[in-house]
């Protein structure tokens, strides 16, 4: 009885479903304001007025038909080097775009080109509409030389915080190489590492291993510097990084960058499943049967499995180890601005936190512990053709702006509410 009550209750708030053709007269058509027109291709403001005020209007939909033309600015031909027109390089024909409506500005969108492909870079990543312009480049686009192993500045900890790896300090790196052509947002800091038992010399006795993601909670703070200003501060590196990684890459495994995530019901195996050795006796046998039949009864946590197999190998004599290439990017918004930076020196620092109870997973009792052996970071560098780099100096008359969307983090909050919230 109670459920015919409530659910007309909740189906009132249900959206209201329609349907309708979209047929080619089924749009209205509006040219620039008679005093904006004449700005098309002279830095004015362009004024749209939307005024067909007894028609149901779909805005969502709508857009902006550009048709254009392309020659060589000095001279009346076609451009005769191997050019053409950016990704999304309508929007990035102006430097802000409004909203209006009734009498009320609702938004402005400064650098339009910039934050509507970082969007559509969230929202279609590879999906391609020619229509719109959205023709996003993939690999490396014909006009760079394709990065090479040795194509890499490799920077290490300065030399006083090199010591701080593993005593809860901080971190330091400086990027100054400011003569390459550095790709960033391509970054990646390697990261080899041992793990043993802390009170024992010896790998852990229980089934355990690392976290998904683990590399950026072994900081509880990370700060990317460009010039001498701090860009950005993110608390809990960790914690973000993984939230951003679980919308862009939810399904995705990349067990080089340590994106291993826990899949079906996140719970472990009495064992982890191995390889039968040609001695083994009947006990171990039975052992992996009893763990095929569980795989087979249950939705199996194929992510620690690959995690075992990633991590629990043996390096040295009662040591477990490896290493991880944790890309720099998503964590970083300024890194959604996916260009190549020139004479502008970078740091990186990395607050270390000793919280091994936080990056293990598995059975209860381990008291496993990591130790950091190395950590560098790697940058791309990118070789771009003379008549490409002659074309960049050329244009660097004054400042560039660069638009990102920042990343805001703030520290642990307590929530507090009334006894019936």
């Amino acid at each position: 009885m109670a459920n015919k009550i409530l659910d007309p209750i909740f189906r009132l708030y249900d959206p209201i479903r329609y349907s309708f053709n979209k047929k080619k007269e089924d749009y209205i058509i509006i040219s620039p304001t008679v005093g904006s027109k004449s700005q098309l291709n002279d830095g004015g403001r362009i004024t749209f007025e939307i005024n067909s005020l007894s028609n149901w209007l779909l805005i969502s939909d709508a857009y902006f038909r550009c048709d254009f033309k392309i020659k060589e600015a000095t001279q009346n031909q076609v451009p005769q080097t191997n050019t053409t027109l950016e990704n999304n390089f309508f929007p990035s024909l102006f430097s802000e775009m409004v909203l209006e409506a009734g009498s009320n500005p609702i938004e402005t969108i400064k650098h339009p080109g910039e934050f509507d492909t970082m969007l559509k870079t969230v929202l279609y990543p590879k999906d391609f509409d020619s229509i719109s312009g959205w023709i996003p480049d993939v690999g490396d686009g014909s006009i760079l030389t394709e990065p090479k192993k040795e194509d890499y500045i490799i920077i290490s900890p300065t030399v006083g915080s090199k010591s701080q790896l593993n005593d809860g300090g901080r971190i330091t790196f400086e990027i100054n190489s400011l003569s390459n052509w550095l790709l960033l947002s391509d970054a990646y800091f390697r990261c080899d590492f041992k793990i043993k038992e802390a009170t024992q010399n010896q790998v852990p006795q229980t089934n355990t291993t690392l976290e998904n993601n683990f590399f950026p909670s072994l900081f509880s703070k990370m700060v990317l510097e460009a010039g001498s200003n701090p860009i950005e501060t993110i608390k809990h590196p960790g914690e973000f990084d993984t939230m951003l990684k679980t919308v862009l890459y939810p399904k995705d495994f990349d067990s080089v960058s340590g994106w291993i995530p826990d899949v079906g019901d996140g719970s472990i195996l009495t064992e982890p499943v191995r390889n039968l050795a040609n001695d083994s006796d009947l006990a171990r046998v039975r052992v992996v049967a009893r763990n095929t039949i569980e795989r087979v009864g249950r939705a199996i946590n194929h992510g620690f499995e690959k995690r075992v197999l990633q991590y629990n190998n043996v390096v040295e004599n009662n040591r477990w180890g490896n290493y991880v290439n944790w890309k720099l990017y998503p964590l970083f918004g300024l890194l959604e601005h996916r260009k190549v930076s020139i004479d502008l020196p970078h740091k990186i620092h990395l607050q270390r936190e000793i919280n091994d109870d936080k990056i293990f997973f598995g059975e209860n009792g381990s008291d496993a512990k990591l130790e950091i052996t190395n950590l560098q970071l790697f940058i791309p560098v990118i070789t771009p053709s003379i008549e490409v780099e002659t074309k960049i100096f050329n244009s660097l008359t004054k400042d560039i702006e660069i638009a990102f969307l920042h990343r805001n983090t703030v520290g642990s909050t307590t929530l507090t509410g009334e006894s019936t919230t």
